[in-house]
């Protein structure tokens, strides 16, 4: 191979290469696990493909004797375009774009265990991106855990969100066929979530809210299938509920005044819990129950304007209707 050729070889690998994995190219492939060695793979494949190359033309016996001294240039050119003197986990991102990830675990009391992964990418979206959002498999009956995305039906073991911001809010959801303690907790976290950003669990049924990144969080819970309503991630201590395609219901019953507020259905359905909103998704009130109707107190606060009520039933159910506090 003669000087002429072999250097437009190496011109075109490292261009290549650029194209492929650079942040300006063609948007990366679904990003890799923590630690996989990107750098070293990107370099063996485009060392490989030029010794393919030279093979071909000079031909076998000729490559290790002769020709090995023309890999130096290549090797020192891609070493200089990973940037990495040592190789860590840090080196994909570069190659992958930003990687913030949370990795949550559902610990049964039985010693039972369900993990699910939480990403933020500049190239995804906040809803399915196919490759990236992996939907879960059934677990045949056993305890489950996944995440959910707008508008899907189905459960995600993982999730890639977009761009990540502190506004974002996560649903999670999960089968318990026990009844018991449960705990959810971080395995760990990478990208911006090691510098200290704070990650709230939001438990809708009792009102609490914990930073997971300081201890897990307990709960009880009775054996449940796709108890979808209770809990949500949220990245700032107050998350306000997304009410833009809420709907009103003729079914829910809502009488008040000023101290009070009453809620029944028309069917006289059984009620679990009650939960008074802001149009603007800010939450106000919420009351659990086992009857056919609910009673919340209202704030001395609360003033004249429009509210929301969201009802959930035992059956599953999920009603709301819009009411209007004088």
């Amino acid at each position: 191979m003669s000087k002429r050729k072999f250097y437009i070889s190496l011109i075109f690998t490292v261009l290549a290469s650029s194209i492929m994995f650079g942040k300006q190219g063609v948007p990366a492939p679904a990003p890799p696990p923590p630690g996989f060695p990107v750098d070293a793979f990107i370099m063996f494949l485009s060392v490989a493909g030029l010794i393919l190359g030279m093979m071909l033309k000079s031909g076998f016996h000729h490559i290790f004797i002769k020709k090995f001294k023309r890999l130096l240039p290549l090797l020192l050119v891609l070493y200089a375009f990973t940037g990495h003197a040592e190789h860590d986990h840090t080196g994909s991102a570069e190659f992958f774009g930003s990687q913030n990830r949370i990795w949550l675990n559902l610990l049964g009391h039985n010693g039972e265990m369900r993990q699910i992964l939480i990403s933020f990418y500049d190239y995804t979206t906040d809803y399915y991106d196919s490759g990236y959002d992996i939907p879960k498999a059934e677990t045949g009956g056993s305890m489950d855990f996944y995440s959910l995305i707008k508008n899907d039906t189905r459960r995600f073991s993982i999730q890639a969100l977009g761009t990540f911001s502190n506004d974002k809010v996560i649903t999670l959801g999960m089968d318990i066929v026990d009844n018991g303690s449960y705990h959810i907790e971080i395995d760990h976290v990478e990208g911006i979530f090691e510098e200290g950003q704070s990650i709230f669990l939001f438990d809708e049924y009792t009102g609490e809210k914990l930073d997971l990144t300081q201890s897990p969080y307990a709960f009880s819970s009775t054996i449940g299938h796709g108890i979808d309503d209770r809990f949500k991630i949220g990245f700032v201590p107050e998350i306000n509920m997304d009410i833009s395609d809420v709907t009103s219901s003729d079914e829910i019953i809502v009488s008040h005044n000023a101290r009070n507020i009453e809620v029944s259905t028309l069917h006289h359905q059984r009620i679990d819990r009650v939960e008074l909103y802001t149009l603007e998704g800010k939450k106000i009130a919420q009351t659990p129950t086992s009857g056919e109707w609910a009673e919340l107190e209202l704030n001395a606060r609360t003033t004249e304007q429009i509210y929301l009520v969201i009802v959930y039933l035992h059956n599953g159910k999920v009603l709301s209707r819009k009411v209007i506090f004088y």
